[in-house]
């Protein structure tokens, strides 16, 4: 599941993160999708390989930080208007809440 993002320089890297936060947030909300189906407490959701600074820095979702990534990336999809998102992540939030590790039902 873990993506690879390469970079060249940190401002290249910079400009990525900032330009691609859409894509951000769904591996965000998918990882977390998978730990809870899963039962997992953690996975990794990208790593950011930075060649200028021989540099690799991997973005994980841990359990205790679920509900604020979640939130985060609700408020980001509701600001772009992406209400497929912003649906997927009330469900998932719903079943976190009640502890249910089928949250494939309706989200592929």
């Amino acid at each position: 599941m873990e993506r690879q993002f390469f970079f060249n320089d940190d401002e290249e890297e910079k400009e990525f993160l900032l330009d691609n936060k859409n894509l951000i947030c769904e591996l965000i909300v998918t990882a977390i999708k998978k730990c809870v189906s899963e039962g997992m407490d953690v996975m990794e959701v990208f790593t950011s390989i930075n060649s200028n600074r021989d540099y690799v820095m991997t973005t994980q979702v841990k359990k205790d930080d679920w509900g604020e990534s979640l939130e985060k990336c609700l408020g980001y999809f509701i600001g772009e208007e992406n209400y497929e998102w912003c649906d997927k992540i009330k469900k998932l939030k719903i079943d976190i809440e009640n502890g249910d590790n089928k949250t494939d039902r309706s989200q592929k």
